[in-house]
């Protein structure tokens, strides 16, 4: 938090937040805060249900933090898959390293949870000889995470127990599995292929890969219909966060930190010339 003061940047890293103040008490959160910008968080491990960190407090010995919250299980995950791919855009958008705004609807859906939730409880432990819970080296460490969050989005995903490669490697195959049922003639009413039709309406991009193929730079007679309105990205630097961090410096800072208000600042630009 040091190089990146501003935290909450993203939906999902306010909701976190917003789910940690509810149980805090204001002088616990200012002192967390307090002690993350001064750096007091030595290292951040996000695993599978649990978040491990080392945080430097009033002994010689660093503090140890723990995050647990359990981990959805794999029948949970497969059903969430396919209704993300399901849903219009959602798998693309995720597979460009952005979180759509409506996928908590999806894991609630299926009876789990994305973020802290009463039947995904966060239990928080430390080290530290304070007595109440979360202390503040606890509250420290959930900024840092949510700052991490604000960077790695996928992050969430590896804490709730699958990782962002295995994720985006489910999406990917769940597409094909789609877009090959469509072409080999499966029965549309079908399940996760009967919603996804219905999600897309009329638009093929999703599943019916192949049928585009030789058409996808022909402009039919449905292009004079359609009606566009142009809106910010909720998260403007998206495609940043795919770049290596820690690889290029400037002015002391990372230059992806660097770079993040400009792309802001463009695409609010750009954003109100489409609209004009």
């Amino acid at each position: 938090m040091s190089r990146q003061p501003q935290i909450g940047a993203t939906w999902w890293s306010q909701r976190f937040l917003e789910s940690l103040e509810s149980v805090m008490a204001g002088r616990l959160a200012a002192l967390g805060r307090s002690y993350a910008r001064r750096g007091q968080v030595l290292n951040l491990e996000i695993g599978a249900g649990v978040v491990a960190a080392t945080l430097e407090g009033g002994r010689e010995d660093p503090y140890v933090v723990r995050l647990r919250m359990p981990v959805v299980p794999p029948e949970d995950w497969d059903r969430i898959v396919g209704s993300l791919v399901a849903r219009a855009g959602y798998a693309a958008r995720m597979l460009a390293g952005e979180l759509p705004s409506g996928v908590e609807e999806v894991f609630a859906e299926h009876g789990a949870s994305l973020l802290p939730a009463p039947h995904a409880r966060l239990v928080t432990e430390c080290t530290c000889p304070e007595w109440e819970n979360p202390c503040p080296h606890i509250a420290a460490v959930c900024y840092v995470l949510a700052g991490e969050l604000d960077r790695q989005p996928f992050s969430l995903f590896a804490w709730r127990g699958m990782g962002r490669d295995e994720l985006l490697a489910a999406l990917r195959s769940r597409r094909r599995q789609l877009a090959g049922a469509t072409a080999d003639g499966d029965d549309p009413g079908s399940g996760e292929l009967d919603r996804a039709r219905d999600e897309r309406g009329d638009d093929p991009l999703d599943l019916d890969v192949i049928d585009l193929y030789e058409r996808f730079w022909v402009a039919g007679h449905e292009f004079a219909l359609v009606r566009v309105e142009p809106q910010e990205a909720e998260v403007a630097s998206a495609a940043l966060r795919l770049a290596p961090r820690k690889t290029i410096r400037v002015r002391g800072g990372d230059l992806v930190d660097v770079l993040a208000p400009a792309y802001r600042v463009i695409a609010a630009a750009a954003a109100e010339r489409a609209r004009r």
